[in-house]
Formats: C-alpha cells, sequence, structure tokens
C-alpha cells in the first residue's frame, strides 16, 4: 500500500488589506500533499440543462452545507442543511479549535497553528483572512434558524444588483450559515461569551470557510455567534477563502496584469507561486436529506438586536455609494424629500442615511429627524409613504439629545403596539 505523502502547509506572505474595509488581516498560503478531505464538490452546470450546479462543502466525505446555485452572477441561490458537524470526526478540527482558543495574535500565527487543519484542503493556493462577520443570514434572520431543505438566500449570489443605483457589487464573506444542529445550543455557553462581550474582553476566534457569495460556512464558533447576535456586535472569524476567479488586465500602455480572486479579495499573480493543483471533475449526485434543524426553534430570545444588522441589500449599497459623507448635504436631503415617491430618491435616502449612519453620526441624526417629521405628518400625505421612518428611528436610537427623545415620546403618544416602528421606538430607553 501507497504511503501518503504529510501534507505542506506553506506560509506564502501577509496581504495588504488596506483597501478592504471589509476585512482585517489576510495570509497567502499554499497546500501540497493535500488530503483533500474538505472540499467542495459540484455538479456541472451546463451538463444538466438546469445552467444551475448542486454543491457540497464536505467535510471526511459528509456535507456540511449544501446549496444549488446558478450560473447567473446576480442571481441568489439556494442553501440546505447538511449532515451535522458533530457526527463528523475530525481530530485535526478539535486540535485547531483547541490551539486558537489560546487567542489571537496576528493572522500569521494563526495561521501556522491551523496547519493541521488546512492540511485537509486540496492542493492549491487560498486565504486566511480575519473578518467580523454579522451573525445573520443577510436577510435580517438568527443565522442559526435556518431550514432543513432547500431555502432561497439572497446572500449566495457573487454579484448583488441594486436596482435603484443600476449597479452591481461583488460579494465578500460577511454572512454565517450554521452547520450544526439546533440541540447543540447551550444558553450557558451563550451567557459565558456574552459576558466577555459585556465586560469588553476578546473572545477567542471562530472558524469558518467561505461558502458562496456573501456567506461563509461558521465550522466552529456556533455560541460566540449567538452571544454576538444578543449584543448586537460583529463575530471576528479565522476564514478559509478558495480561489475562485482569474483576471486578465491590459493596460492603455500595452503591459498586462493578472490577479487571482479570493471571493472579494484580489492577489496578482507575481505573489502566487506556480504548482500541480488538484484536478477535480465534476460529479452526478442528488442533495442528501439532512434533517438537522428543528422547524419548532424561533430563536425568539436572539432577535432582540438583529436590526443593527445590515441586510445585503443595505451593505451592498454602503460599498457602491463611495462617496465622502461630506457630498451628502442637507440641501441634496430636502429635494430628496420634495419627491419621495420617486423610486430613485427613495433608494438615495435610504442607502444615505445606512452610509451616514457609519460614517458621520452627527449630519446621519439630523437628516433622520427630517423623515421621521416628513414621515409621520398628520394626516400622512400618501406620498411620503414611501419613506423609510423605520431605518429612521433606527439610527436615532443612539442619539440621545432632548429633540430626538421627543420625537419617540410624540411616536410612542400618537401610535400603538403593532404599528410600524412601534417595537424600535421603544426601545430607544432600554
Amino acid at each position: 500500500m501507497a504511503i501518503q505523502n504529510q501534507p505542506e502547509v506553506t506560509i506564502l506572505q501577509e496581504i495588504d488589506v488596506s483597501k478592504y474595509p471589509w476585512c482585517d488581516s489576510a495570509v497567502l498560503f499554499s497546500v501540497k500533499n493535500g488530503r483533500g478531505t474538505l472540499a467542495h464538490f459540484g455538479t456541472d452546470p451546463y451538463g444538466n440543462g438546469r445552467y444551475a450546479c448542486y454543491s457540497q462543502l464536505r467535510l471526511n466525505g459528509k456535507p456540511l452545507v449544501q446549496g444549488d446555485y446558478p450560473v447567473c452572477q446576480t442571481c441568489c441561490g439556494y442553501l440546505a442543511a447538511g449532515y451535522g458537524l458533530e457526527n463528523i470526526s475530525c481530530p485535526e478540527l478539535e486540535e485547531t479549535v483547541r490551539r486558537i482558543n489560546s487567542g489571537f495574535e496576528d493572522i500569521t500565527t494563526s495561521a501556522e497553528l491551523m496547519k493541521p487543519f488546512l492540511g485537509l484542503l486540496e492542493d492549491d493556493v487560498y486565504v486566511l483572512a480575519d473578518i467580523p462577520h454579522y451573525p445573520t443570514d443577510g436577510e435580517g434572520n438568527f443565522f442559526w434558524r435556518q431550514k432543513n431543505g432547500l431555502s432561497v438566500k439572497a446572500a449566495s449570489c457573487d454579484d448583488y444588483y441594486i436596482r435603484g443605483m443600476l449597479t452591481a457589487v461583488g460579494s465578500f464573506p460577511v454572512y454565517l450559515y450554521p452547520t450544526q444542529p439546533h440541540d447543540r445550543l447551550s444558553m450557558e455557553q451563550v451567557e459565558y461569551y456574552r459576558r466577555l462581550i459585556d465586560e469588553g474582553k476578546p473572545m477567542p476566534r471562530a472558524i469558518a470557510y467561505h461558502e458562496q457569495g456573501f456567506i461563509s460556512a461558521l465550522l466552529d464558533g456556533h455560541h460566540r455567534a449567538a452571544a454576538s447576535a444578543m449584543a448586537g456586535v460583529q463575530l471576528s472569524c479565522l476564514t478559509i477563502i478558495k480561489c475562485d476567479g482569474f483576471i486578465h488586465y491590459t493596460n492603455k500602455d500595452g503591459s498586462k496584469f493578472d490577479e487571482y480572486l479570493f471571493s472579494g479579495l484580489r492577489v496578482s499573480t507575481d505573489e502566487i507561486p506556480e504548482f500541480t493543483k488538484t484536478k477535480k471533475e465534476c460529479e452526478e449526485f442528488d442533495l442528501q436529506d439532512c434533517r438537522i434543524f428543528s422547524e419548532e426553534n424561533s430563536f425568539g430570545e436572539f432577535s432582540g438586536k438583529l436590526w443593527r444588522y445590515p441586510t445585503v441589500e443595505e451593505l451592498s449599497f454602503l460599498y457602491a455609494l463611495d462617496i465622502p459623507g461630506e457630498d451628502i448635504t442637507d440641501e441634496l436631503f430636502e429635494r430628496w424629500l420634495s419627491a419621495p415617491q420617486s423610486d430613485d430618491n427613495f433608494f438615495r435616502l435610504k442607502y444615505s442615511l445606512i452610509f451616514l449612519e457609519r460614517t458621520d453620526s452627527e449630519k446621519a441624526f439630523r437628516l433622520a429627524r427630517r423623515v421621521v417629521k416628513a414621515a409621520d405628518g398628520v394626516p400622512r400625505a400618501e406620498e411620503y409613504e414611501m419613506l423609510p421612518q423605520r431605518l429612521a428611528f433606527r439610527v436615532l436610537l443612539r442619539d440621545k439629545s432632548e429633540q430626538t427623545e421627543q420625537l419617540f415620546i410624540d411616536y410612542l403618544v400618537n401610535h400603538h403596539p403593532g404599528d410600524e416602528c412601534f417595537d424600535i421606538v421603544s426601545a430607544y430607553w432600554n
């Protein structure tokens, strides 16, 4: 019997991520003699007449996450449960979790500690990135609240198309998909991690594998993600990203420039050594009927602060806007408010508020108050019904000024529980 060579994981270099605000740090590494037991497997999207492919992220032959993804870059796909990580024996993952739980130093040190697990990958070049993730599915739902069968996920597209701006934004890892069943939830563990957050103490990094589009499969850290959701903060994940594209440029002066794509990261080919990749043919298979999620678990206790996280639509606009906050003036906002029934103005109002909330809070508060006053006029004019009033109240939750408090009081006086913004307004004094 031939003896398989031991996997060789080589840390090549750190990547400059200064132009990627969604990524804190990243390192490029190669795998030679990889076990190939942690990898994506897929069907031929052109040979089945569907122009879509079934996909499985497998660990030791068993699916962790299953998907049905269309060829169209801006079309969303479907995700389904896998086998359940607790049913898959993987000593390398257990050893890696033990190592990185000692605390995060830097991305290169983490990559060194993770080498036993990284050796399960196929021969190729990869990125390991420290990326803050939102513990949602990109549509405002708690990440662990999933169905067993295929369900559509807006965040699974490779490029998110923004109708209001007639443009598309390329994806990057930022939302989470679980690989453990609901019955693994321990509120005692969640409360332990939540206390760390409340005390300002660092939590161990979670481990994730980029699945598709904006979504990462969470391999370790489900309780940390749950605690993050309860606190309304992000969870930093050491995220494995495979190479999923190649771009060839020809500049005006005739010079040529090539880049490999690792989801949203671009790495020059000059930085990537030549070596033989694992050649893997597409295989035909049907998705397995894996039932690891309970239909009865609503996770209501984790929903209180999910509104703090941007949806994939909102997040994409932030990156598509790409303009200085000072260019969004009060005069420009007033012009949009004068005709809010216009689709273009509605999108501008909505996403400018989201953008300013993260770049210029004082201006965001001022403009949000204008939206609330215009949207809640008595009687409320029909042309103002499209105004993003709920978003405006959400922005104002952090503004503890007297004038903002009066707006919240006025809303409570004139409205009832169940009205559009009552839940958010009621949270102002919490």
